[in-house]
C-alpha cells in the first residue's frame, strides 16, 4: 500500500515536472515570435522612454495621436497616452515614470469632452487594465486579478488561444519602440466624414454623465496636486478636433465642460490650452485621421504650436545648444 502511494506520488511530481517543463518552453518560444511582439508594443513603447525629459503628456487617444516631439530644438518629450486611459491612470503612469522626468518638467494634462463624464463602467467595457501589468506592476491595477497578472507577466501563451498558432507561423505583426501612434491621411473621404463624425460624437456623449463629475475631477485633482508636490508644472490642454465632430456637441454641454474646467484652473492656479475649436485645424479635415484625431501631419503642426504657446507663457523654457 505504502509504495503504491509512493509510485503515484512520484508520477504525478514527474507529470507536473514534464508539464512545467512543456509549458515553459512553449512560452520561451512564444514570446519571441513576431506575433507577441506585435501585442507587447505598449510595452517596448513606455521602455523606450529616456531620461530627463522636459515636457510630457498623458490622456487618451486624442492626445496620443496629438503629441510628437521628435526633431523640435531643445525638447526632450514623451507621449505617455494611451487609448481609454482616464485621470486614475494617468496618475499612475505618471508615478511609475516620475524618475524619467527633469525638475520643472511639463506635464499637459488633456481633457476631451467626455473626459469628466465617463464612469468606471465605460472605462471597464474597453477591457484596458491588462496592459497595466506589464507597464506598472500588481500594485497599480484598478481591477486586480491575480490570474490576469500572471498571464501577463509569467505565461502569455497559456492564454494566447488560436492565434499562438498563427504568431508561431510568423504571421503577427512585429513590435517596435516606435512611439508615434499617428497615422497618415485620413480614414474618410469629405463625403464620409460628417457621418462618421455624428457617430463618434454620439458615442462620446453617452459618456458625458453630471454623476461621474465629482469623480473625475478628484481623480485629475489629484494628478494635478502630484505635480505641484513634485516641482513638475501641469497645464490642462484639450486637442484639436474637426468641426464635423463639434458641430454635433450641444454648445450647453460643451459650455457646462469649460465651466468645470475653468473652475480648477483658478483652484489651481493652471493654464488651459484650448484647441479644440482651433481654425488652424478644426476646419482642414486633411489634418486630421478621423473626426477627432490628428494625424502625422497634423500632430506635427500641432506639436510645435503647443510648444510655442507653452514658451510664450513662460511654462516652458528650453535652452538649445
Amino acid at each position: 500500500m505504502k509504495n503504491d502511494v509512493t509510485k503515484f506520488v512520484t508520477k504525478m511530481v514527474v507529470l507536473i515536472a514534464i508539464s512545467v517543463l512543456v509549458v515553459g518552453a512553449v512560452n520561451h518560444f512564444y514570446i519571441r515570435t513576431r506575433g507577441y511582439k506585435g501585442t507587447d508594443s505598449v510595452r517596448l513603447r513606455f521602455e523606450s522612454c529616456p531620461r530627463g525629459l522636459n515636457v510630457i503628456n498623458l490622456g487618451t487617444s486624442h492626445s496620443e495621436c496629438a503629441f510628437g516631439y521628435d526633431g523640435i530644438d531643445g525638447i526632450k518629450g514623451f507621449n505617455f497616452a494611451l487609448s481609454s486611459q482616464d485621470f486614475y491612470y494617468d496618475l499612475e503612469v505618471l508615478k511609475h515614470f516620475k524618475d524619467r522626468l527633469a525638475p520643472g518638467c511639463v506635464v499637459i494634462l488633456p481633457v476631451s469632452y467626455f473626459s469628466l463624464g465617463w464612469g468606471q463602467e465605460d472605462i471597464d467595457r474597453q477591457n484596458t487594465d491588462a496592459r497595466y501589468y506589464c507597464l506598472l506592476g500588481y500594485s497599480s491595477v484598478r481591477n486586480k486579478s491575480l490570474i490576469d497578472y500572471i498571464k501577463q507577466r509569467f505565461c502569455p501563451a497559456l492564454f494566447a488561444s488560436r492565434n499562438l498558432m498563427l504568431f508561431t507561423l510568423g504571421k503577427g505583426k512585429q513590435a517596435t519602440a516606435d512611439q508615434n501612434v499617428a497615422l497618415p491621411g485620413s480614414r474618410f473621404s469629405e463625403a464620409q466624414l460628417p457621418g462618421e463624425a455624428e457617430k463618434r460624437a454620439r458615442l462620446h456623449m453617452k459618456f458625458m454623465k453630471g454623476n461621474n463629475y465629482a469623480n473625475n475631477l478628484d481623480n485629475l485633482s489629484r494628478v494635478i496636486e502630484y505635480c505641484k508636490t513634485n516641482e513638475l508644472r501641469p497645464v490642462l490642454l484639450t486637442t484639436p478636433f474637426t468641426s464635423f465632430y463639434n458641430d454635433c456637441f450641444p454648445r450647453e454641454a460643451l459650455a457646462e465642460q469649460w465651466s468645470l474646467i475653468n473652475r480648477l484652473c483658478d483652484e489651481y492656479d493652471l493654464q488651459y490650452f484650448d484647441y479644440s475649436h482651433d481654425p488652424r485645424f478644426s476646419p482642414n479635415p486633411e489634418l486630421f485621421n478621423d473626426s477627432d484625431h490628428l494625424n502625422i501631419e497634423g500632430q506635427e503642426i500641432f506639436t510645435r504650436i503647443v510648444i510655442d504657446d507653452l514658451k510664450e507663457r513662460d511654462i516652458l523654457s528650453v535652452e538649445v545648444d
